[in-house]
């Protein structure tokens, strides 16, 4: 079958992202779904989501990414109407990918953003881009106390803790304050390039998607916590439907093709608007991020390319 268009969510093979993918393949039975991941999908794709393609994309070093893509292209695939930037981990112990950058910063934001810059040719003018991001971004929500000084710092000297675990936890929320970051600085880019993307970000809430089981005693116990009666009484947890729903308004509703919704933070509870973070609104610090982020992960000619500068 012929289609019309491209919809990729990366971490797509289970959580939100597959059921935010199976639930985007329902309602666009035109549009080819490429969800991305390590490893196959958690659950049998049903037979009559036919329009569902799995890729394999393991975002833990550029390399990889790099190699992924240029096979994803390869397949010459219908142009990309939507980019779902979904994966995700958390690790409470301090991992360097074979880059040298922190892992969860790395798999997080930075080899996504390589992944959006190597598939740029591709993206529909009128591209949305959903970022899921997460509320440990905001120090004032109480969970963690991420605080960014420097991409460079976020990268090779991340955030350490009094303990293992908050050391981890702030690694983690720095890597999701630079989903918001990026995802304000991507808004910018498109602006400046006279690009129609739509950039929107999300707190998609807490879910018990398994995110939070790396391997670690502290890990797990968030997990079980998380699927527990006693968390229900938390205000933003929300079931990996309710909040795969959402992606799907962001992606294919109407009222988000508006150029002014886009460099915005949203919640899952209705797609609304909300401020985010302190950091978030400095301009100097997402300029930071993006300066530093295609420094480190494009050549001269790509960086020319993807930014509409001259090499």
């Amino acid at each position: 079958m012929t289609y019309s268009s491209t919809i990729i969510v990366t971490g797509g093979t289970s959580g939100l992202g597959l059921a935010t993918a199976l639930l985007v393949a329902e309602a666009h039975p035109e549009a080819q779904v490429v969800i991305t991941g390590r490893h196959l999908p958690s659950d049998t794709i049903p037979n009559d989501a036919s329009n569902v393609m799995f890729h394999h994309v393991d975002l833990s070093t550029q390399a990889h990414v790099r190699q992924a893509t240029s096979e994803l292209l390869a397949k010459d695939l219908a142009p990309i109407s939507a980019l779902v930037l979904n994966a995700g981990m958390q690790v409470l112990n301090e991992v360097k990918t074979d880059d040298g950058i922190e892992a969860m910063f790395a798999v997080n934001h930075v080899n996504q953003a390589l992944l959006l810059a190597l598939l740029g040719d591709k993206l529909k003018d009128d591209c949305r881009i959903v970022l899921i991001s997460s509320s440990a971004h905001d120090p004032k929500q109480g969970r963690c106390s991420p605080h960014y000084i420097s991409a460079e710092g976020c990268a090779r000297n991340p955030a350490r803790g009094a303990d293992h675990k908050t050391g981890g936890l702030n690694r983690y929320g720095l890597s999701k304050l630079a989903n918001v970051l990026f995802g304000y600085g991507l808004h910018d880019h498109a602006r400046r390039t006279n690009k129609g993307w739509i950039s929107l970000v999300l707190d998609p809430g807490c879910m018990a998607t398994g995110l939070y089981r790396e391997g670690t005693d502290a890990g797990k116990e968030m997990d079980a916590f998380i699927r527990s009666d006693a968390a229900k009484q938390m205000p933003d947890l929300y079931t990996v439907e309710f909040t795969a729903n959402t992606v799907l308004r962001l992606v294919d509703s109407e009222e988000f093709s508006d150029i002014e919704k886009s460099g915005k933070y949203y919640v899952a509870d209705g797609a609304k608007e909300m401020p985010s973070g302190e950091q978030t609104q400095d301009k100097d610090l997402q300029k930071d991020l993006w300066d530093w982020t295609y420094n480190e992960v494009l050549d001269e000619n790509e960086r020319s390319k993807w930014l509409g500068t001259k090499a």
